[in-house]
């Protein structure tokens, strides 16, 4: 009955569409976050003839998403995080998703059916109460206890707890969490997308107004330029939602907790033929390390790669390796930028981060504070004497210097490299490698501090570990590159503060402006060589759009920027793009002073045919680099013709002399299931020895060609027939 009334409502709703339409509600405009893959964009349903998604104002191939209509619901194939998404359609008069009926089909009843006894009435246990407090939270998981026992171990018990709550706790008020742990705590395999984290906290109270969120979470990015992070946190985090009757409203953050990881930063250099792994380091150059887990970004050629076995690579992260799939062949060609945060156990480490943010009619405000710090009364791995303290109060910001005597007297071992000290030639306190056990009572780590900087040299290899042997100065001047010696790690401090606001100056045009202040302390223990610590930055940005036409398909934008950093100002984390570096041939100089980045752009938009942007760049980096940048860009589509080009040139001057041309294009045709295309990459890099016309041996050239036959874009099953060709071109001083 109630399914034939529907069907009956359908078929009605299509005969008379064309009324219908008259009536519903036209050329509805709409901007969308991309929070997760399914958007649920309205409450009513919509025509589907007319729907339109542009992507930062390009129109989105109708293959690229899935709508249903009926619920009001687009999916979309692909991550669209970071991008304007805005919808175009029209809504129908009734909500097709809606059940319509006359009477309820719960009346109806099979002839089989048991009748109840109307005139029984049972009375049901107000007290409903369970352990949590209410019956309106929903829980679920599991406990298990294992014990293993064997001939060749102990008995022992293992243990697993896995809970999931979620559900309302008292009028307006939600609670929802996770909690998980294993008496043998591991990290997740990161040869998935998704990652399954063991022994962990998570509980948030909240409602439409606050939220309070305990135990291991996560520290985003807040609103702004200068400051960026990404953190695995433990601890507590308080966020508050105020919403003023003159359309005002204001959003605070406050967490509190500790960090679990340090970050760093590394550009692998690609082997030919080789998917991996490779071992990635610590921002000290710190050889084994645990990642944390999911906290890695991967870039190859500037392109964010998705993890997993069926994606782009794999990462073992107990080992720091990361290993690419056969979708990500590596060439010496590629370039690999891996961003991550590691466990770093040298002292216990506590965060503090606040976030504001103001948003009135005309404005748009935020201040954000963080701050990161050692605790230097608490270290982890490693023990300081009041020696070790005194030795890092001296030496500043110099920490090559901070090192403390590692000989140490732990008597006989027939298992570890030993020593005894003597005096020799007129030196007390020297180390002779010996097996007796009358003398061999000392242990010490040795350093590599540099030939001529130290006593001792690398003598031979044993099962037990490596021998070092003296040699005698010579005139006073040490003869060896190793000594006696640990490096100590100092406790660090990192704090930034930035507060902006974007400004709707006229009806077409805004401008932003952002300040920062950052303090940095490399060594807490001294204060020395503190008067580089602090240091400040300031981004200004001006954007106006011109309508010419009144549907507004057609719009030329253009941006000026401005950036100034102090020569002393310290980053958070990497916020830059993720080749910026090599875009101005700046990727591993030592320059140094005040930057200046300054840049005017123009785009020309048409919301049916795509975009083209002409961008003109300067960045001075103290008296040690000046280069301009032109840029092109344009992305158009038309009649299933595709055409993407990527173009600049760069001219620098200072301490080296480049010249940077580069382009890349692609230019496509498709089909109802063919696509056929060719792909073009040039590079022309120039780098010339100071003060000469010679090229310097990291100059370049490569000419990249490709041409295809592949399936379309929205096809089930993927295939691409291709040809191509790579020319390179070598510097042997004088020309390429």
């Amino acid at each position: 009955m109630f399914n034939q009334l529907r069907l009956y409502l359908f078929i009605l709703f299509f005969v008379f569409s064309n009324s219908l339409l008259a009536q519903s509600s036209l050329d509805v405009v709409k901007p969308i976050d991309y929070s997760k893959d399914t958007i649920t964009f309205d409450s009513i349903s919509v025509y589907q003839f007319n729907f339109k998604v542009y992507v930062d104002s390009n129109l989105l191939n109708s293959n690229d998403y899935y709508l249903n209509p009926i619920k009001s619901q687009i999916y979309f194939k692909t991550n669209l995080s970071n991008h304007s998404i805005v919808l175009h359609y029209s809504k129908m008069p009734i909500n097709l998703n809606y059940p319509y009926y006359h009477k309820s089909d719960t009346l109806i009843l099979p002839d089989s059916a048991k009748y109840n006894d109307t005139y029984v009435y049972s009375v049901t246990s107000k007290n409903t109460q369970d352990l949590f407090g209410s019956s309106s939270l929903h829980k679920q998981g599991s406990i298990s206890r294992g014990v293993t026992v064997g001939n060749a171990q102990n008995l022992s018990l293992q243990s697993t707890l896995n809970l999931q709550l979620n559900g309302k706790i008292a009028p307006n008020l939600y609670m929802k969490g996770a909690i998980s742990d294993n008496n043998i705590p591991f990290q997740p395999q990161g040869n998935t997308q998704k990652l399954q984290d063991f022994d962990q906290v998570y509980l948030k109270v909240y409602n439409d107004k606050f939220s309070v969120i305990g135990g291991d979470f996560w520290l985003k990015k807040p609103t702004g330029y200068f400051l960026n992070y990404n953190k695995r946190s433990q601890g507590l985090s308080l966020e508050y939602h105020q919403y003023n009757k003159d359309s005002t409203q204001s959003h605070h953050k406050v967490s509190g907790a500790f960090s679990r990881g340090k970050f760093a930063r590394n550009i692998v250099q690609g082997i030919e033929g080789n998917q991996g792994p490779y071992r990635l380091r610590g921002a000290e150059n710190e050889q084994f390390i645990v990642i944390l887990a999911g906290t890695e970004k991967v870039f190859i050629d500037g392109e964010l790669l998705t993890r997993g076995q069926e994606f782009d690579y794999t990462i073992d992260y107990n080992t720091s390796e990361i290993t690419f799939t056969a979708k990500r062949l590596i060439t010496k060609d590629k370039r690999i930028i891996v961003e991550f945060q590691y466990s770093d156990l040298n002292y216990a480490r506590s965060l503090f981060a606040y976030s504001s943010n103001f948003e009135g009619k005309k404005y748009k405000g935020w201040v954000n504070y963080y701050t990161e710090q050692d605790a230097k009364n608490q270290p982890i791995q490693q023990s300081l004497s009041d020696i070790d303290k005194f030795n890092l109060a001296q030496a500043g910001d110099s920490l090559n210097f901070a090192l403390s005597n590692s000989i140490d007297s732990v008597g006989y071992f027939d298992n570890r490299v030993l020593y005894a000290l003597v005096d020799s030639l007129g030196y007390d306190s020297v180390l002779v490698f010996t097996t007796n056990q009358d003398s061999a009572k000392y242990q010490a780590v040795f350093q590599y501090v540099g030939q001529g900087n130290g006593d001792y040299v690398l003598d031979q290899y044993t099962a037990n570990g490596k021998v070092y042997k003296w040699i005698a100065p010579n005139g006073g001047v040490s003869q060896g590159d190793y000594a006696p010696v640990r490096l100590l790690i100092a406790p660090q401090r990192k704090q930034m503060f930035t507060a902006g606001m974007e400004y709707q100056l006229l009806k077409n045009t805004k401008s932003t402006v952002e300040l920062a202040y950052s303090d940095y302390d490399k060594n807490t223990f001294s204060k020395l060589h503190s008067d580089d610590n602090q240091g400040v930055a300031v981004k200004t940005n001006i954007q106006s759009i011109f309508k010419l036409d009144s549907l507004n398909k057609r719009r030329i934008q253009t941006n000026v920027n401005f950036e100034y950093n102090h020569k002393n100002f310290t980053q958070i984390q990497w916020f830059r793009s993720a080749e910026f570096d090599r875009d101005w041939n700046v990727r591993g100089k030592p320059y140094s002073g005040q930057l200046f980045l300054s840049s005017v752009d123009v785009n020309f938009l048409n919301s049916k045919t795509g975009r083209l942007t002409l961008k003109s760049e300067n960045l001075t980096w103290g008296t040690d680099y000046i280069g301009w940048r032109n840029n092109i860009y344009s992305n158009f589509t038309k009649n299933n013709y595709h055409f993407k080009l990527e173009g600049s040139w760069l001219l620098s001057d200072g301490q080296e002399k480049t010249d940077f041309l580069r382009h890349k294009l692609s230019l496509s045709k498709s089909w109802n299931k063919i696509k056929i295309g060719l792909d073009d990459i040039h590079e022309n890099n120039k780098k010339y020895i100071p003060n000469t016309s010679f090229l310097s041996p990291t100059s370049y050239q490569f000419f990249d060609v490709k041409t295809y036959i592949s399936s379309a874009d929205s096809s089930v099953n993927k295939y691409q027939l291709y040809y191509r060709q790579r020319h390179d071109w070598n510097s042997d001083s004088t020309r390429l």
